[in-house]
């Protein structure tokens, strides 16, 4: 049975926890290095007939105490800097390259073409569209970076723009988006923090080294015997320290390595299944040429950012045991059995061909059968695992084509994201309340803002549903980069409009739902998601949503309590020894539901896979998923931080 996105995000975090074990140990081992030697150096282990009873003297036993809290101190004051760091957001790791965020209005044909491709490629998947940067290097590259999928980055490097065809660069962009939805990303963001401090260790000791030589020839100077006794104590005492530092950061590297090697097969596999294209990665990779030589990338970070790396940024020998990626001929033999082991020259690729528009395939029919809802689910559930389906990125492609261009252009920039939001909550069919939405708008935000709202609510009269979502999305880069104080106007205004009739409607509360997301802090995402929770903690929650689901589309009561049953069923034998019933109407609210989805995000992946599946369950019981469903599951799944992608539609 193929791995479902939740299993592959729990296999992420026994990874991540098998990678802090081994880093554990190879910090204990440095640790335990370096005091032994500086016992040994600046207490004369050895020097004397009774070296063994002087090791045992509490006077060697303080220098070794007191070299392990010391070395300890460096080494995890170092890595824990660099955590905080990478805390900050994805943005730091790419600025540390050099990197520079696409800018979302422009006309380069090349940047356009990746801008369009990472947003259909987030379409198909249902997570939110990360940053774009290009690193301006010759070398043929790509990563991913960030620690969910809601805070991504994707950085592609000026000679891969140059040198990848659309489907080559869409196969690699499709193997950066493996890395993201199956949780490689957040583990390898983690092991740059590792290795932080193993590295600074190393540099340490060669630092002491350089002033152990400097002072040790004004030592000679003066002829001092005593002096220069100590300055070659000090040489080797710097010597020792870069030895171990180097020694613990070779295994860091080897660590390093082994983790990445084996998720790369995955990603490239994962690439052919996204797009059923094996051409486009297969032959991106046989642009890198033999050895990969030409992914080599001459930063001094890329060292540190090796085992993220689309190609081998830094190769490395060893016997392979430091090598970031598997062979270059296995990763190509794997997508393409047949090939003759031959590359292709890294030429500059022809311009992009000006975008074609593409109709938009028929959602699903709302009157197909309930086992249909649950195989699109079980898509969408699967999205890291087999990936979002072919039929999913041929469907984002089309979708994302026919999106009106007013509205796509208005997403990228902070002022047309913001009154493109705003659009998506208007009711044109009801003017009173429209009305009072303009005047919301009017009253909090700036003029530019008010202008393209009625720009765009004048040229996208009729909006079908099927495009509001997948707009949405694309506003979301835009959003998170708002500066606070923008974004608290934003929130205010969007709250504003909502109310504006006196009441919140399922489809606005998925609109905000998204777009709160999208303006969440890192330190507030951090927040939400620190501790994961087992299900028994949560089961008030677990009871809100599917009552509150099973209620949405339900004719009577009857009906509510025969949804929230066939929740019960799918959910029973996966409850966690919960007990499971149906709220009363005056509890089944949307405030209620979203205290339900503040707590139930915080659910181990296992968990919130259950609770998903019960929740479809409970808004597909009669056959059908009308709008109201929809919105209701869709606002449900952003809360909790699941990939939907548009195969879950129902007919308008």
């Amino acid at each position: 049975m193929p791995k479902t996105f939740f299993d592959l995000q729990q296999e992420a975090r026994v990874r991540s926890r098998w990678a802090v074990f081994g880093f554990i140990v190879t910090v204990l081992l440095t640790v335990l290095g370096a005091s032994i030697l500086t016992a040994a150096i600046l207490g004369g282990i050895g020097s004397t007939e009774n070296a063994a009873q002087d090791f045992a003297s509490a006077h060697q036993w303080d220098i070794i105490f007191g070299a392990a809290g010391f070395t300890l101190f460096i080494v995890l004051g170092a890595s824990l800097f660099r955590h905080m760091q990478m805390q900050a957001g994805p943005e730091h790791v790419m600025h540390a390259m050099d990197g520079k965020r696409v800018n979302p209005e422009s006309g380069n044909p090349q940047e356009r073409q990746l801008l369009n491709l990472v947003e259909e490629m987030s379409i198909a998947s249902g997570v939110p569209v990360p940053d774009v940067y290009i690193v301006d290097e010759p070398g043929i590259n790509a990563f991913a970076v960030g620690l969910s999928t809601d805070r991504a980055a994707v950085g592609v490097t000026r000679g891969a723009l140059n040198t990848f065809t659309r489907d080559e660069m869409q196969g690699v962009i499709a193997h950066e988006f493996s890395h993201i939805l199956n949780g490689d990303m957040r583990l390898n963001t983690r092991l740059i923090a590792m290795l932080a401090g193993l590295f600074i260790l190393s540099e340490l000791g060669m630092i002491l080294f350089r002033i152990a030589l400097h002072s040790g020839g004004g030592s000679r100077r003066r002829n001092s015997k005593d002096n220069g006794g100590g300055a070659i104590a000090f040489v080797a005492l710097g010597l020792a320290v870069w030895a171990c530092g180097a020694i613990g950061l070779l295994m860091g590297r080897i660590l390093q390595a082994s983790l990445s090697r084996q998720r790369e097969f995955l990603a490239d596999a994962s690439a052919v299944q996204f797009t059923r294209n094996p051409d486009g990665i297969a032959n991106a990779l046989r642009k890198l040429g033999k050895n990969s030589r030409k992914a080599k990338l001459q930063h001094a970070e890329s060292l540190e950012l090796a085992h993220m790396m689309f190609g081998s940024a830094k190769p490395m020998s060893l016997s392979g045991l430091m090598a970031t990626h598997p062979p270059l001929d296995r990763r190509i033999r794997q997508i393409l059995p047949e090939w003759d082991g031959s590359f292709l020259a890294a030429t500059s690729a022809e311009p992009p061909p000006p975008p074609k528009s593409a109709p938009v395939p028929p959602p699903i029919p709302r009157a197909g059968k309930r086992a249909v809802a649950f195989g699109v689910l079980d898509a969408a559930m699967r999205s890291a695992g087999t990936g979002p389906t072919p039929e999913s990125v041929e469907a984002a492609r089309a979708l994302h084509s026919a999106l009106p261009e007013n509205a796509r252009q208005a997403a990228r920039t902070p002022a047309g994201a913001r009154a493109l939001v705003y659009r998506l909550l208007l009711q044109p069919a009801a003017p009173e309340i429209l009305s009072e939405q303009e005047k919301a708008v009017q009253t909090h935000e700036t003029d530019e803002v008010c202008n393209l709202l009625t720009a765009l609510t004048r040229q996208t009269e009729d909006l079908p549903e099927a495009e509001r979502i997948p707009l949405l999305d694309l506003t979301v880069p835009t959003l998170r980069h708002l500066d606070s104080d923008t974004k608290t106007i934003f929130k205010n205004t969007v709250e504003a409009v909502i109310r504006a009739d006196g009441k919140v409607s399922l489809y606005e509360y998925a609109v905000r739902q998204v777009a709160m997301r999208a303006i969440e802090t890192e330190a507030e995402a951090r927040a939400r998601t620190k501790k994961r929770i087992h299900i028994r903690e949560a089961e008030t929650e677990v009871n809100l949503l599917l009552s509150v689901l099973a209620h949405v589309g339900a004719a009577s009561e009857a009906d509510a309590e025969a949804s929230f049953e066939a929740a019960r069923q799918q959910l029973l034998g996966h409850h966690g020894g919960i007990t499971l019933a149906l709220q009363p109407p005056e509890r089944r609210t949307l405030s209620a539901l979203n205290e339900a989805c503040a707590t139930l995000s915080a659910l181990y992946p296992a968990f919130q896979q259950r609770v998903m599946n019960a929740a479809l369950a409970a808004v597909s019981n009669n056959g059908e998923i009308n709008a109201d469903e929809f919105n209701a599951f869709r606002a449900a799944a952003a809360a909790l931080n699941v990939p939907v992608p548009p195969d879950f539609r129902i007919d308008e």
